[in-house]
């Protein structure tokens, strides 16, 4: 499968001393996921749509909060498009990039660089190092390839012929932890990658 465009939405809370409710910044970062998605699909026109679903499990309420009105805001805005979405679970995707269930974020990583091309969009592989970008866009790649094959999967309109995917990721800043998967062994973007083999 090739990538033919890939965009990571991340939002950021207002500064604390702008004394912002709580309720009006979340509501203002769902709007910016919103839109993101929209002027992905004018840009893309993309016809069907897989997200990654956890049941839970972020470090405290808030981190779960926020994942839960991300998602809300995302399978939402895709109904208003007209675009099927599929919802798949965690494991589905480690097991589908990663070869196992319990497979690292090292190993599906590594797994999402073999199964896509991502010629078309290696210009664009500096934009992906801040700010843990590499990480959710391979994310979203896992779950095409989790959802590829399944029988009510929007991905079964896209046969063999079809000459493209596209993976876009949304996810709120507040859900992120950890050091960026650019830094960790395995988990460097492509066109770095390529260039440490050299």
């Amino acid at each position: 499968m090739r990538v033919v465009g890939m965009r990571c939405i991340q939002t950021h809370p207002s500064h604390r001393q702008h004394h912002i409710f709580q309720v009006d910044d979340d509501t203002r970062r769902c709007q910016e996921i919103a839109r993101g998605i929209r002027e992905l699909h004018r840009s893309i026109p993309f016809r069907g749509a897989v997200v990654e679903l956890p049941t839970g499990g972020a470090r405290g309420s808030r981190a779960n909060r926020a994942m839960g009105l991300a998602h809300g805001v995302i399978i939402g805005t895709l109904e208003g498009l007209g675009v099927p979405v599929q919802g798949v679970l965690p494991d589905a995707v480690k097991t589908a990039a990663g070869g196992k269930r319990l497979a690292t974020k090292d190993q599906v990583q590594r797994g999402i660089l073999k199964a896509f091309d991502w010629s078309a969009v290696e210009a664009s592989f500096g934009y992906l190092r801040p700010l843990n970008r590499w990480e959710h866009i391979a994310d979203a790649a896992g779950t095409v390839l989790a959802a590829r094959g399944w029988a009510q999967s929007p991905f079964r309109a896209l046969d063999a012929r079809s000459p493209s995917s596209v993976v876009e990721a949304a996810t709120p800043s507040g859900v992120n932890h950890g050091r960026g998967a650019e830094d960790r062994a395995g988990g460097t973007p492509p066109a770095r990658q390529r260039r440490s083999r050299a």
